[in-house]
């Protein structure tokens, strides 16, 4: 549980600052760490689903300043805030490589947004991850990625909500 609990909670970071510092001026990739930037700001609700070598669905909601995580149907506050798991998230991006390539338009759930493919390396792990980005507020809406580490595939799908975003019912 501990386990899964830490890496729902780094997988849902990633989204905060996924773009390291030497790839935040590339021209291609500013949208998508200006939506991140813009997303630790906002209230939000994420949900995630991760399949491969273990299948979990999960959620979050960020809001307050404060980071609630739900795993295996039961909601806790996060020992971390939202901005340390962002200072956390720029530690893990060091030595990252990313190259973002924007695709043509689509809708989601009715909304206009902007698409982008973004394709990171780290020493031992490579993503490629297709994002959709709001045009009318910049924010995340929605992400699929395929993560390789080491012989380990996994798919993520997550998806962002802002409207109406509360603490789980109960959770201090």
């Amino acid at each position: 549980m501990r386990l899964t609990v830490c890496a729902l909670t780094l997988t849902a970071a990633t989204w905060l600052v996924a773009v390291p510092a030497a790839a935040q001026t590339a021209v291609a990739c500013q949208p998508i760490f200006d939506a991140m930037t813009k997303q630790a700001l906002t209230p939000n609700h994420l949900y995630m689903t991760m399949t491969g070598s273990s299948n979990v669905t999960s959620e979050s909601i960020t809001t307050g300043g404060v980071m609630y995580i739900q795993v295996n149907g039961k909601w806790m506050r996060s020992p971390t805030s939202p901005s340390e798991m962002q200072q956390l998230v720029r530690e893990n991006e060091k030595g990252k490589t990313t190259s973002c390539q924007r695709l043509p338009d689509e809708a989601v759930n009715g909304m206009a947004a902007i698409v982008f493919q973004v394709h990171s390396k780290t020493a031992s792990s490579t993503s490629d991850e297709k994002v959709w980005l709001a045009k009318a507020t910049g924010l995340t809406l929605r992400g699929e990625a395929d993560v390789l580490s080491g012989t380990t595939k996994t798919h993520i799908s997550t998806r962002f909500e802002y409207t109406n975003v509360q603490p789980p019912p109960g959770i201090k």
